[in-house]
């Protein structure tokens, strides 16, 4: 028979051992507790729903100043561009490039003595990040460039040093498809204004003046409900434009998930169909790092749509004026301001000329942290404002992808379930809701999970 000797643990090694096995236990403990006031949570958030009778799909009816999420929540402080050099030059509606005479004389600049030019770019072919650049030339007060996007330059004739430089867009409608649309009846516009990572509780927390335009002025439905079908931006946007799943858990991918190697020329976006219809078709998406078609991937070979505005974004953070400006801002202008203004020069000099398919993607807004999208609840609630008009007959589109995936907000149940359940809302044009008298309702109806 065997003497087995008891086990000699050092003291030293215990003492660890213990010190580790306390705080561990009161992290399971805290774990289970936590689970418990989490379930109760979510139970009592179902009880109070007013969405659904149906038991296999009852979603909870989420108040956006829930108690739990207060101590997350903080006012962003207002964006104010610093003012980095004097507007010495701006674009006009048809194409004009004019000198700021009040902004010259403030600055204490006479014409004559600068000397000024002007140089078109765009997107060159066989890749995202090359640009093709026209030639340098004088800019006179009124110069009219050919192209959409143009580069501006201001020296002193002695010393001839550069005190200005700055980027002009503006659209320039495409001949063909004016043409093409003479032929045809009159459609609506489709536009899709996204703004990244806003869920539907946070929308109206943040952006109440816009949600309000949207409500009163365009008579949009709201969804309330409504459900991601992915994790991050790029699969729940692949599904609305394609009609395609990828990168969906628990779904084969039916297109190319690896596109590292690849470019997206060649899948079934839905503004290729548009195209073929004789729309105008439009994408722009601000930081182009994390653009939907080039994160971990390539892009596009040639120009996706008639009117492309990321090489304008290139072009802005090559700059030395972007890489002096404050967070947001272009100079002395906010970035979302800046792409905006590209929408709305589509929307202008397509008027009553042909019909426009556009997808507006901003993600600087609110991609880092979900109470920032408010500081362009002003801005963006103007934009619908001014162009409810040229909207009226439009099916607009003003959605989010999904809620917040970053914000501390998330170590909350309401802050995981925001995650799921980003802001959607559609505004019919108002000729068909007057042609079809049972919208209105069926639209109300599929709003609700029933």
């Amino acid at each position: 028979m065997r003497n087995y000797q008891p086990l000699s643990v050092p003291r030293k090694t215990r003492f660890y051992a213990l010190l580790l096995a306390v705080p561990l236990t009161f992290f399971v403990i805290f774990q289970q507790l936590s689970y418990s006031k989490s379930h109760e949570l979510y139970n009592a958030l179902l009880m109070r729903t007013e969405l659904s009778e149906n038991e296999a799909c009852k979603l909870p009816n989420i108040d956006p100043w829930d108690e739990t999420i207060l101590p997350f929540f903080r006012k962003a402080d207002p964006l104010n561009c610093k003012r980095l050099q004097p507007e010495l030059t701006y674009l006009t509606p048809q194409g004009l490039i004019l000198f700021n005479t009040t902004e010259l004389q403030t600055a204490g600049y006479e014409i004559t003595s600068l000397q000024c030019s002007y140089r078109c770019f765009g997107k060159e072919l066989g890749g995202d990040d090359t640009l093709q650049y026209g030639s340098w030339t004088e800019l006179e007060n009124g110069t009219r460039p050919e192209c959409e996007f143009v580069e501006v330059d201001c020296r002193k004739k002695f010393p001839p040093l550069s005190i200005y430089t700055n980027l002009h867009a503006r659209v320039i409608p495409k001949k063909e498809i004016v043409d093409k649309n003479k032929r045809l009846p009159k459609r609506p516009n489709v536009i899709l204004f996204v703004l990244d990572s806003v869920s539907e509780a946070s929308w109206r927390r943040s952006l109440p003046k816009t949600l309000n335009v949207l409500l009163e002025g365009y008579k949009s439905t709201v969804f309330r409900g409504f459900n991601k079908v992915a994790d991050n931006s790029f699969p729940n946007a692949v599904a609305f434009l394609t009609g395609k799943r990828v990168m969906t858990p628990g779904h084969s991918s039916e297109l190319p998930d690896d596109m590292s190697k690849s470019y997206f020329d060649d899948w079934p976006l839905i503004w290729n169909d548009y195209t073929k219809e004789g729309y105008a078709t439009f994408y722009a998406e601000d930081l182009i790092k994390y653009n939907l078609f080039y994160y971990l991937s390539n892009g596009f070979k040639g120009k996706p749509v008639n009117h492309y505005f990321r090489p304008f974004w290139v072009r802005i953070y090559e700059t030395f004026v972007y890489r002096r400006s404050t967070p947001m801002c272009f100079g002395n202008k906010p970035s979302h301001l800046v792409q905006m203004d590209y929408l709305k020069s589509l929307l202008n000099v397509y008027k009553e000329k042909a019909p426009v398919f556009a997808l507006h993607w901003l993600t600087e807004l609110g991609h880092d942290w979900s109470s920032q999208v408010a500081l362009g609840d002003a801005d963006i609630a103007r934009f619908f404002e001014g162009l409810k008009e040229v909207l009226r007959e439009s099916y607009v589109f003003v959605f989010s992808d999904h809620g917040h995936r970053f914000d501390q907000i998330r170590q909350t149940v309401v802050g995981r379930l925001e995650e799921r359940l980003p802001f959607f809302s559609v505004h019919v044009p108002e000729g068909e809701m007057e042609r079809n008298k049972e919208l209105r309702g069926i639209l109300q109806r599929n709003s609700k999970v029933s």
